[in-house]
């Protein structure tokens, strides 16, 4: 018997649709408890407690401030994920970092429900085919959708505490209602459900600018590209519904906090932050890590996605269009401050992942498996090169979550099969490709005991580790609340002491330091804060105007070692000295 006969008899001895397609949901669910179980014990990220501290004034005191007596702030980025903490902090305030862990890890599981759907979509825009061709189409798709879930990126910023999964799970939803009902830019009759799909285009891209208001612009891209690339015209009326949307959430934020934008936006943009020069040039490191590993991750996505033909190249290439732009404009025009895991990118991947679903069943009947090979080996030579020069996160960088050569792997030799596999053996071979991804999760993810421990244990764990918070213990156990705290990692901080007045010297709370309209020494002779802690060591400027100025002078050290020196009132001094002896702080007595 020919290879090629026996290549035949062996899809059509493969297992029945749905059977591929239980067999990788449950394999995701097995992926995610890896991922989840791997940072149990872990803390979140400090930026992650804004949203804490936020919500739980909105309760007690009905205002989304992040000090209750300065009124409402534009300070956290996301206001849908506002909503969604608001959520876990009235089911248990004592679990939200859980909490809000497991909503993460949900939304990944809702973003393969996503791609699945796209990938039936994609199986259907086939037409008439039927039988083992079929079968192959829907295996090749649904595998391109589960290795486009399984990038570890997005995976391991479950445990950060921020809204970058919940966010890519809400875009992706955004992008398959533009798919369905955002293709005919509509003459004057416009049937019910026209008139729906356009309803839902309009609602889910105002969610997505609620939820993450950058990723607007993949879909604003995809809304206007594909009819653009298909019939050489654009979508007006619904740009127009968009736009008057969109002017009407942003008046109402800024009726509410009094800024259309998010303070972040003013700080992290190159073109209007008032951080000094020498703060900005530390992200070039960074954001080269962060392109790297973006474009290594979705190599083999772009690689199915380029295979599209007609009719599904207008939508593919819109989508890559809107990636590519999406890229570019956090690459060139932002300030990447707490972008670790590439997190302003990852949002890129939907688009990307989405168009390679779509052109799945192309990639399956024209790619070139000696081509495919190459490809999937280049992949595979350039990670161990990235990773062997540190040019992509790996174990040694000093992140809370980190990431190991078996993950990376683990997704690669999948992306491998995948690629391989599409054009001989797509039925079976999509049932290898969970296989090298779960490995790799066992062997190179943590596997602490599975205990969900509070915030009370996560926050401790931080305190300890990280370098910024030294002494606030003692300060806890020696100072009665309110107090007044100065800071610029304010995010711990803000939770320990809720009930606290804590100015955010970076700005992110505070729209006088944002828009650069303040002096340190007015406002902090104006304040006399209780509490100083000088900037973390990076905001060199700041910490230079701090410690010539006069303000300082009221101030006793208290922590020098320490990427925020701690300093106390003089007032204060005695009775906290003589307290503090009592307290297990080793900072504050000089234990380290």
């Amino acid at each position: 018997m020919s290879p090629l006969r026996r290549v035949g008899e062996l899809k059509r001895l493969a297992p029945p649709a749905w059977l591929s397609v239980a067999w990788l949901a449950l394999a995701y669910l097995l992926v995610l408890f890896l991922y989840l179980r791997s940072g149990l014990d872990i803390e979140a990220w400090d930026d992650s407690y804004f949203f804490k501290r936020i919500g739980l004034n909105a309760l007690e005191h009905g205002v989304f401030a992040w000090n209750v007596e300065d009124g409402p702030v534009y300070g956290n980025t996301s206001q849908g994920y506002q909503l969604v903490s608001l959520l876990a902090l009235v089911i248990d305030p004592a679990y939200y970092i859980s909490l809000m862990k497991l909503a993460a890890a949900a939304a990944m599981g809702a973003l393969l429900a996503l791609f699945g759907v796209a990938a039936q979509r994609a199986v259907a825009a086939q037409g008439a085919s039927a039988g083992p061709e079929r079968r192959s189409d829907r295996a090749a798709a649904w595998g391109v959708a589960f290795v486009a879930a399984c990038i570890p990126y997005p995976l391991l910023l479950v445990h950060s505490g921020m809204e970058t999964c919940i966010a890519l799970a809400v875009l992706a939803g955004n992008l398959l209602a533009i798919q369905r009902g955002g293709d005919a830019p509509g003459g004057r009759a416009m049937s019910g459900r026209a008139m729906s799909g356009r309803a839902m285009i309009v609602a889910s891209t105002l969610l997505v600018y609620l939820v993450r208001p950058d990723a607007a612009l993949i879909s604003v891209i995809a809304l206007a590209g594909e009819p653009l690339l298909r019939a050489r015209r654009l979508p007006w009326r619904l740009l127009i519904y968009l736009g008057i949307g969109l002017v009407l959430v942003v008046g109402a934020l800024y009726l509410y906090f009094g800024t259309p934008l998010p303070l972040s936006f003013y700080l992290k943009s190159r073109a209007l932050t008032v951080y000094d020069s020498a703060f900005v040039a530390k992200d070039l490191t960074l954001k080269h890590k962060n392109l790297t590993a973006l474009l290594l991750l979705s190599a083999p996505l772009l690689y199915v996605a380029v295979h599209a033909r007609a009719p599904r190249r207008p939508w593919v290439y819109s989508l890559l269009a809107a990636a590519a732009a999406f890229t570019a404009y956090h690459f060139f025009s932002t300030v990447e401050i707490m972008s670790y895991y590439a997190r302003f990118y990852v949002h890129a991947l939907v688009p990307v992942a989405l168009a390679a679903v779509a052109a799945a069943p192309d990639f399956r009947a024209r790619s070139r498996p000696l081509i495919s090979l190459l490809v999937a080996g280049a992949c595979i030579a350039a990670l161990l090169y990235l990773y062997q020069h540190r040019l992509i996160y790996d174990e040694k960088d000093q992140l809370v979550t980190r990431i190991s050569d078996q993950v990376y792997l683990g997704y690669f030799i999948a992306a491998a099969l995948l690629l391989l596999g599409a054009r001989l053996l797509p039925a079976l071979g999509v049932l290898l490709v969970a296989i090298p991804v779960i490995v790799g999760g066992v062997q190179g993810l943590p596997a602490p005991p599975l205990v969900v421990h509070d915030d009370e244990f996560l926050l401790s764990r931080y305190i300890e580790r990280i370098t910024t918070v030294r002494g606030i213990h003692a300060l806890r156990a020696c100072l009665d609340e309110p107090l007044h705290i100065y800071h610029s990692e304010i995010g711990a901080p803000g939770v320990v002491f809720q009930h606290s007045t804590v100015t955010d010297l970076a700005g992110l709370m505070d729209e006088e330091i944002a828009l650069g309209e303040w002096d340190f020494d007015s406002r902090c002779e104006a304040d006399q804060p209780e509490v100083l802690f000088l900037p973390h060591r990076v905001y060199g400027a700041l910490r230079a105007e701090i410690s010539g100025g006069t303000c300082i002078r009221n101030y006793r050290s208290i922590v020098r070692n320490s990427s925020s020196p701690l300093y106390l009132r003089r007032d204060l001094v005695p009775a906290f000295r003589a307290c503090a002896r009592e307290v297990d702080d080793p900072w504050v007595n000089g234990r380290r």
